[in-house]
């Protein structure tokens, strides 16, 4: 957000705040950085294998990787990627880095966790979307955009049903 603010068009409020402390904003991005850095040493290997592949995927996220009849796409873009990537990204570091770094083997009940996570996570995701409805861009395929709102909430209800059955 901090490097891709278009300033020639009148700024939101939110955009004028961030403009306004954007020597802050660089300053807690770099001190999280290297602080992560930091704890990323006290991480078992296993954690690190799993957590490599989850940062290209949240560091390529905002950029365009791929070009299609000379139009750039970014990750968020692919059609009705980006509720999946969330879901499965909170629920790999929420479920997944706990499992790895206390050495957790593949069981029913991990499997169980990781499911019910991702259901909830799923659930809990599709409101947002719902919410930006009104500032998306309609060639970004969410499920609001696809389905409409009514749906969308039928679908997000539904992942709280399987998320509650699974419990």
């Amino acid at each position: 957000r901090l490097i891709g603010i278009d300033f020639t068009e009148s700024l939101s409020l939110r955009h004028q705040w961030i403009q306004k402390n954007k020597k802050n904003l660089w300053f807690l991005t770099i001190a999280s950085g290297i602080t992560a850095l930091f704890f990323s040493f006290r991480l078992s290997e296993s954690s690190l294998l799993l957590l490599f592949p989850l940062a290209v995927i949240v560091l390529l996220y905002p950029v365009p990787i791929y070009f299609r009849r000379g139009k750039a796409y970014r990750i968020r873009e692919i059609p009705g990627i980006k509720i999946f990537l969330i879901a499965f990204i909170w629920t790999l570091v929420s479920v997944g880095l706990l499992a790895a770094e206390k050495q957790l083997f593949c069981s029913v009940d991990l499997v169980l966790l990781f499911v019910q996570r991702f259901f909830f996570v799923f659930a809990i995701t599709i409101p947002f979307d719902i919410r930006d409805l009104k500032y998306d861009n309609k060639a970004i395929k969410t499920i609001p955009i696809v389905f409409g709102e009514d749906k969308a909430k039928m679908v997000s209800f539904f992942s709280l049903a399987i998320y509650e059955i699974t419990v």
